[in-house]
C-alpha cells in the first residue's frame, strides 16, 4: 500500500466530548524515482493483443498524451484477467484499485441497479479508481464471457508521476530560459 496511517489520540478542552482523532497520512512515494522501473511486473502477451491495447487504451483521455515508450511501458505491464457470464468484475461502493480494458466479450455497467453503459471490444472502465482511489461508483457485469486487461493503481501512479515529473521539468526549463 502507498500509504503508512499514524493515528494519535489527542484530548479536546471539553472533558465530556471525550478524545478526538487525528490521522496523518504520509505518502510512502515521496522517494519516486522514474528510473526505478525494476519494481513494475511485465506480463507476456501476444502481439495481437498489445496492438489492441495500445490501440483501445491511446484513444482513452488517461493516456492519450503519453509518449509511445510510455504507453508500451503501459501496456506490457497490463494484467489479463478473465470474467464468466453473469460475473460481477466491479460492484458499486466498494473500494477499487484496477482499471479495465475489455479484449473480448460484453459487459454492462449498471448504477443503484440501472443499467448506463454497455461496453464492448475496446471499452475500458475503472478509471475513477486511478485517479481519485475513490468507491467504485458503478457495478460493471459480464453480459458474455470477457477477456480483460488489467492495470493496477501501482503501476498506473508510476507512469503517471513519471510523465508529471517530466513535464515539470520541461515547464520549469521553459519559464527559465529566454
Amino acid at each position: 500500500m502507498l500509504f503508512n496511517i499514524d493515528c494519535t489520540e489527542a484530548t479536546t478542552g471539553d472533558a465530556d466530548a471525550g478524545p478526538t482523532r487525528r490521522v496523518q497520512i504520509f505518502n510512502a512515494s515521496d522517494s519516486f524515482s522514474p528510473d526505478d522501473s525494476r519494481q513494475l511486473a511485465v506480463f507476456a502477451k501476444p502481439e495481437n493483443s498489445k496492438q489492441f491495447l495500445r490501440n483501445a487504451i491511446s484513444a482513452h483521455y488517461l493516456f492519450d498524451s503519453l509518449e509511445e515508450d510510455d504507453l508500451n511501458r503501459i501496456i506490457d505491464c497490463m494484467r489479463p484477467t478473465f470474467a464468466a457470464v453473469n460475473e460481477v468484475i466491479i460492484r458499486q461502493g466498494e473500494l477499487g484499485d484496477l482499471f479495465f480494458c475489455l479484449e473480448t466479450g460484453t459487459a454492462t455497467a449498471a448504477v443503484d441497479g440501472k443499467v448506463v453503459v454497455s461496453y464492448e471490444a475496446g471499452g475500458c472502465f475503472g478509471e475513477l479508481a486511478l485517479i481519485y482511489n475513490s468507491p467504485r461508483a458503478a457495478s460493471v457485469v459480464a453480459t458474455a464471457a470477457c477477456k480483460l486487461w488489467t492495470l493496477d493503481l501501482r503501476y498506473a501512479s508510476h507512469f503517471f508521476k513519471a510523465t508529471l515529473q517530466f513535464l515539470d521539468l520541461t515547464h520549469s526549463s521553459l519559464l527559465c530560459c529566454d
